[in-house]
């Protein structure tokens, strides 16, 4: 991402309103699960285990501004930034 370029000290991640993270749709996680449909919840949550592990293992500084709510995967995520 920005590991490379010298002119970046830090990132930071911020919510866009009145929450960080309000968290996933755990009700159509759920409820596709269930009845045996699988591809929702694995891109979910493929998705969501990529994005943990680049904040786990990003080189520079990694902050989070938690604003408001902080839910869920919000919440994973904030335990690896400062």
């Amino acid at each position: 991402m920005y590991e490379d370029d010298s002119s970046v000290k830090l990132v930071i991640l911020k919510g866009n309103g009145k929450g960080f993270c309000a968290g996933g749709d755990v009700v159509s996680i759920i409820s596709t699960s269930l009845i045996g449909h699988w591809t929702y919840p694995v891109k979910f949550y493929g998705k969501t285990l990529i994005l943990d592990h680049l904040a786990a293992t990003y080189k520079k500084p990694l902050v989070s501004v938690i604003n408001g709510v902080v839910m869920g995967g919000g919440a994973g995520l904030s335990m690896n930034t400062t």
